[in-house]
């Protein structure tokens, strides 16, 4: 069933709030040149996420407070592709393969050493122009490589993505972007995360990767889940408000709530920093 795919709740949730939002033009004047790098993240729930790069501005860390040291994000390269990366309080890290065209081509997320029963890989395939056109999730065993879904990505005809949907024998999960942030800078690695949690099929290095050289952000997310014969039902809508100064975001003012669940609604705020 889909549900095989939402296996991880951490701290990545705090990256998957910040990673929507509607945007909204800013007034203000440029306080940082558009290529700047993200320096902070706050949130309105008080954590705070302090960035750290190498000499060649790559990500290499991502460190989490909320009083104390709650967590890090810990990013490896080869070149200027990024090949390793976990959280650094897991079990289990994501390594990635690319292919002649230096695309990626697969992720692992597997033990770090401890030898585990299961170990989750995803590919990727494209279509003529580059685009990613589907992501299969296979579960890896002593049994051998067991296809859990396959998420199927449709464009718009100016090429933004419009939809994701994944599929488990009859159970179906669209994802519409129904809404795109204005162009906006932004490093793909800020957008990812370290386990599989359930808007993975959006939020996925090759995904963002893609959105990232359009400059665009989602900025409205629906999700409808259809189990077998029954109908489909909106269970989450994600509406992200972003204000962008000089091409990079400012603020993100996060809402998500259930359709069918009164008094679901829930906000969040993050500010951002540059060096």
């Amino acid at each position: 069933m889909l549900r095989k795919l939402f296996l991880f709740t951490a701290i990545n949730c705090v990256f998957a709030l910040t990673a929507c939002e509607k945007e909204q033009p800013s007034s203000l004047p440029p306080s940082h040149p558009p290529t700047a790098l993200l320096r902070t993240i706050t949130w309105s729930t008080g954590v705070v996420a302090n960035l750290s790069y190498s000499g060649d501005s790559l990500l290499t860390e991502v460190e989490y407070y909320d009083q104390s040291s709650i967590g890090k994000l810990i990013y490896n390269w080869t070149g200027k592709k990024l090949t390793e990366f976990h959280q650094q309080e897991s079990l289990y890290t994501n390594l990635f393969e690319y292919d002649s065209q230096g695309r990626v081509a697969s992720m692992r997320h597997v033990s770090k050493s401890i030898p585990m029963t299961n170990e989750h890989l995803f590919e990727y395939r494209y279509d003529a122009q580059d685009r990613v056109l589907t992501m299969k999730y296979y579960v890896v065993n002593s049994s051998g490589i067991h296809l859990q879904n396959e998420t199927f990505y449709h464009y718009h005809t100016n090429g933004h993505l419009r939809e994701a949907v994944t599929k488990a024998g009859d159970d179906i999960i669209t994802q519409t972007i129904d809404a795109f942030s204005e162009p906006v800078n932004f490093n793909a690695c800020n957008y990812i995360q370290p386990s599989l949690a359930e808007n993975y099929v959006i939020y996925n290095l090759p995904i963002m990767l893609q959105l990232s050289k359009v400059k665009r952000l989602p900025a409205k997310i629906i999700r409808a889940v259809k189990r077998g014969t029954v109908p489909a039902v909106l269970d989450r809508v994600d509406e992200l408000a972003y204000t962008i100064n000089n091409l990079l975001v400012d603020k993100v003012v996060t809402t998500f709530r259930n359709p069918a669940v009164a008094g679901s609604e829930q906000t969040i705020e993050a500010t951002y920093t540059y060096f």
